[in-house]
């Protein structure tokens, strides 16, 4: 119990800033609907809500214990439909405590500053006592989770650098501030001074990315994802005759900082990776492991937690130079799965473009990114012209194999909406041909794309 309660003290100390009381607006949806009980703690009513599996399994069940921000209020938890689902089939107690403001709290959770600063840390002890005095929880196998809206992967956010060498294409590290997780790229030829350099952190469990180019393909790259409990080791391995990484020319490691990262997790990391960068039809993967065999092994906590990893792993390496993880297939993120509107999303320049003629028909967007998206359902011609360039060419093929463009007719059909780098890779894949896309998409008021990106006035009308 004792040990519980530790945990679920930082996690409360943590969670007092989550997001703030505007995310509970008055909807109907948002109510929570499991049953509440009261309790009487310190002479003061608190409350909570249960969701106990239907069918509990013999013995006693891990309880999770879901936390609010803002208000704390009897409000659904993000994604709770899902976490349901996986109580119900891993047999889980969840708890969702309701929040009180009580002087001196700074929001509905009581920040653990000193002695007198108990008012949830006795709450979560009394609930727990409550619960496994009527089902079956286990008080050694007790975990919690917090959610904010202000730390998705769009929020704004400090990146730290180092340059060892205080060169850009020397060794370096990159880490997010107020988090544990580092970066650390060289190049392969680096690999003995990185080593004496960042010595403990190439000591430790961590996933390694090996990138290089894919003599198979013209402009080709291939990464190969792994992991180990001593990445210096295993990478020393790859670096040797044996190794057979003959590709091999540019190293990213992660690690967490705090030395907390197992074996397991890294495990979890490498196939969630593995999964990611298989978005991407610009790299070739040689890894034989699949994603799916090794996802999901871990403890419902821990997984929240390798999720956020992955994530800054994914910002990380981006900012260190390294587009593997960069989906071409782009999606919009939900109401649902934000708890946001898609007003308060973080949106692109929200300017689209056309291009038709005979054959084909598209539209296309700007994003956060700066990348170009043809959006779902525009069609591009079936028929290629000679002209067109080996690298359009090549990843038109790419987009058919991989069903991003489907034939329909007398047209390819765009699956879904689709992300290019460069505005005239985008219009050549839908032209089928050499175009300068700069002067074929155009804008709805008659400009193309180039006169709208250097500010020229609309085409008169």
């Amino acid at each position: 119990m004792k040990k519980a309660l530790m945990v679920l003290g930082v996690v409360i100390g943590v969670g007092a800033g989550l997001y703030g009381a505007d995310w509970a607006e008055e909807k109907a949806e948002w109510r929570q609907h499991l049953p509440i009980t009261e309790i009487t703690v310190n002479s003061v009513e608190r409350q909570y809500h249960l969701f106990v599996p239907t069918s509990p399994r013999e013995g006693s069940m891990s309880l999770v214990v879901m936390l609010m921000g803002g208000d704390a209020g009897s409000w659904k938890f993000p994604q709770q439909d899902k976490w349901e689902e996986l109580a119900e089939l891993e047999g889980i107690i969840i708890a969702f405590p309701v929040g009180k403001v009580m002087p001196p709290n700074e929001s509905a959770w009581q920040l653990n500053t000193d002695a007198q600063s108990r008012h949830d840390i006795d709450f979560m002890g009394a609930m727990i006592d409550d619960i496994s005095s009527s089902h079956a929880a286990d008080a050694a196998r007790v975990f919690a989770v917090g959610y904010s809206l202000n730390d998705d992967a769009t929020s704004p956010c400090s990146i730290r650098i180092f340059l060892r060498d205080g060169r850009p294409d020397g060794i370096r590290s990159a880490e997010k501030t107020m988090s544990t997780t580092q970066a650390i790229a060289f190049r392969r030829s680096q690999l003995a001074r990185a080593e004496a350099v960042f010595r403990e952190d190439l000591r430790r469990p961590g996933v390694y990315i090996l990138l290089g180019a894919d003599d198979a393909a013209t402009d080709g790259r291939v990464a190969y994802i792994g992991e180990s409990e001593g990445i210096g080791r295993r990478l020393a391995y790859h670096a040797s005759p044996q190794g057979k990484k003959e590709f091999w020319e540019d190293t990213i490691i992660l690690v967490s900082k705090d030395a907390n990262l197992t074996k397991s997790h890294a495990r979890y990391v490498e196939s969630r990776l593995i999964a990611e960068a298989q978005l991407n039809p610009h790299w070739s993967l040689p890894n034989r492991q699949e994603p799916s065999k090794d996802a999901g092994r871990l403890p419902v906590a821990d997984q929240y937690d390798m999720r956020k990893f992955v994530e800054e792993a994914k910002m990380l390496a981006g900012v260190l130079g390294c587009d593997l993880f960069r989906s071409v297939r782009a999606t919009r993120a939900t109401e649902e799965e934000t708890g946001r509107s898609p007003a308060d999303s973080v949106t692109g320049s929200g300017e689209t473009f056309s291009l038709s003629g005979k054959g084909f028909e598209a539209s296309m967007r700007l994003n956060a990114s700066g990348d170009f998206v043809v959006q779902a359902g525009s069609r591009a011609r079936l028929n290629e012209a000679p002209s067109i360039p080996d690298g359009v060419k090549r990843l038109r093929e790419a987009m058919l194999e991989a069903k991003d463009l489907r034939r329909d007719g007398e047209f390819l059909e765009f699956s879904g909406d689709y992300s290019f780098r460069s505005v005239s890779s985008a219009a050549g894949v839908v032209h089928g041909a050499s175009v300068n896309g700069r002067n074929v998409w155009k804008h709805r008021d008659g400009r193309t794309y180039g006169e709208w990106e250097a500010g020229e006035g609309p085409a008169p009308s």
